[in-house]
């Protein structure tokens, strides 16, 4: 952990306590708790439920599985499902730890500052109310946490560590109910909004649309409730040309900015799931292309890629889309696509994207 009284909500240098913000470091020089301490400016020492927010992060990343996309965000803010868990998770765990259902982070001179949130408490916003909601998160996994103890809670947010999907809601449900078939949560997911326990987020059959995301809000996207598009995949003929298209009838995507806090990275309709079982083994092209095959580059995107063992695949620099992948004959892959640069996706939004897979002849 790293405190100090000179740690400031600046930015710039952090050995100079330039943090800007108290945060989670998983990689880098120096990976950590980073804490703020300058006193009249802003102090998070004392401050339980952000130490415990922040620690939450620790445990995840070390101890589960964390694909958030990280940077600002706030409680109104439509967010991509991975970090709206990772943030209601980290906020929920410090309740839970403390064993206090008050958030408190306090501010300015003399701490007389700040703000106070009572997690047990309904978020007042029922429109803004679903996976992509930061604070209806905390306040379900708190009213989980609370109502059947700690013990199942961590044994759900550790199982995230196997698997193929984000770390997102629906997969620590789908963990809870699996190891905890007897613990009733069914009316805290509904009043959350929370209309499935399948890992990968698929709604059942007469599943209502969740109209505050739909087309008209967005602006134009109609599958933001959408979690994971899957993929058939076509076996190579290990003919000329050296790379061949294996996915010619991969399914059409929206990437849109158009929702409130939605215009950073992190937004809702930014990052977009695929799942895929392989059918041979060898290497694959990941390239996702717009409305006119114009490829996306790593200069606006990136990509992640996880195994059905919880495996996080390495992607490597290819001279050809996002990157490449190694892939193993029946094994089970998702790949993640964030889109990084906003600007790059015209008035918002952009609909009739598709990701190509290209496997690559031996």
């Amino acid at each position: 952990m790293y405190w100090s009284s000179a740690n400031s909500t600046a930015s710039g240098n952090v050995t100079k306590g330039e943090i800007s913000t108290s945060h989670f470091r998983a990689e880098g020089t120096m990976p950590g708790l980073f804490i703020l301490g300058k006193a009249d400016v802003d102090t998070d020492e004392f401050d339980q439920g952000v130490i415990g927010h922040e620690f939450g992060h620790y445990l995840q990343a070390h101890l589960s599985y964390d694909d958030s996309p990280g940077g600002n965000h706030s409680y109104v803010d439509y967010k991509d499902a991975s970090l709206a868990f990772s943030e209601g998770y980290g906020t929920a765990i410090g309740g839970l730890l403390s064993q206090s259902n008050y958030y408190v982070d306090s501010s300015g001179p003399q701490q007389q500052w700040g703000s106070v949130d009572d997690l047990s408490v309904a978020p007042a916003d029922n429109v803004h109310c679903g996976f992509y909601a930061e604070d209806w998160i905390f306040h379900l996994l708190y009213g989980i946490g609370t109502r059947h103890g700690f013990e199942p809670f961590w044994n759900a947010v550790s199982a995230l560590r196997a698997g193929h999907h984000s770390a997102t809601i629906f997969a620590f449900v789908h963990h809870y109910k699996r190891l905890n078939p007897a613990l009733y949560i069914d009316d805290l997911l509904a009043a959350a909004n929370i209309k499935s326990a399948d890992p990968l987020g698929n709604l059942g059959a007469g599943s209502v649309p969740d109209t505050a995301i739909d087309k008209i809000r967005s602006k134009g996207a109609d599958d933001l409730e959408v979690q994971y598009l899957t993929l058939q995949l076509i076996p190579a003929s290990g003919a000329a040309p050296a790379r061949e298209l294996v996915t010619p009838r991969s399914p059409g995507f929206c990437v849109n900015h158009q929702l409130p806090g939605a215009g950073l990275h992190n937004g809702l309709g930014m990052s977009r799931r695929f799942v895929f079982q392989a059918p041979v083994s060898g290497t694959l092209d990941i390239a996702p292309v717009d409305d006119r095959g114009k490829s996306f580059s790593t200069q606006t995107a990136e990509v992640m890629a996880r195994d059905d063992t919880g495996q996080q695949i390495e992607v490597n620099d290819g001279d050809y889309g996002l990157g490449t992948i190694d892939v193993i004959a029946g094994r089970t892959y998702a790949l993640k696509v964030t889109v990084t640069d906003p600007d790059s996706v015209f008035r918002g939004n952009r609909c009739g994207n598709r990701l190509r897979l290209w496997m690559r002849r031996s």
